[in-house]
């Protein structure tokens, strides 16, 4: 029986090449466009901007594309990984020095943050409380707090968020990276990486 492109196609179902490469590239300015986003919402919470009654929407978008964005990132980059290990030829990854150290040092830099941000906290969260401004804890009243407190308790709750921002679309950039990078195969090879 001859080796037809309708019978290769059914013993590889995968998208066509363009698509493998189109998917992390779009996923990949996603993440850039979060990570810029999320830049500019935690350098404002850094400076004791409260975003919320403003910029609400940003918000909830922001944290929704952290799974949106990661999640593909994590399945992409696990395909690319293991069908170099399948694959009989070595690949020399094209992961960036810089990206992986940019990663590592908003994984700790989140860590710190969240430390800071929580010890700040550590009484409670701001609320409107009665017509005015306080500071609560499981429900509970723990102080009343002026207006400009209250929205400074604010800041710090968006900078804990917006510090997690940025580890996690730092991180989907230096996942996608690769993937993206990665060298193209000749025409007779299955492509590799990418998502399907």
């Amino acid at each position: 029986m001859p080796d037809t492109a309708l019978a290769r196609r059914k013993r590889d179902p995968q998208p066509p090449r363009q698509y493998r490469r189109t998917a992390p590239i779009i996923l990949c300015a996603l993440a850039l466009l979060g990570f810029g986003l999320s830049a500019v919402f935690h350098v404002g919470a850094l400076a004791g901007v409260d975003p919320f009654p403003d910029l609400l929407g940003v918000f909830i978008v922001l944290h929704i594309g952290i799974f949106a964005v990661c999640i593909p990132a994590g399945i992409a980059a696990d395909r690319r990984t293991g069908r170099a290990r399948s694959s009989s030829r070595r690949q020399k990854p094209a992961t960036s020095l810089w990206l992986e150290r940019l990663s590592a040092f908003f994984c700790f830099y989140a860590l710190a943050n969240f430390i800071v941000c929580v010890a700040i906290l550590w009484n409670g969260s701001p609320r409107e409380h009665d017509g005015g401004y306080a500071l609560t804890s499981h429900g509970h009243l723990v102080r009343a707090v002026s207006e400009a407190e209250y929205h400074a308790y604010r800041a710090v709750e968006a900078r804990l968020w917006s510090g997690h921002w940025l580890l996690f679309y730092s991180a989907a950039i230096a996942m996608l990276y690769p993937v993206i990078r990665q060298p193209r195969p000749p025409a007779s090879e299955p492509a590799q990486g990418g998502l399907s």
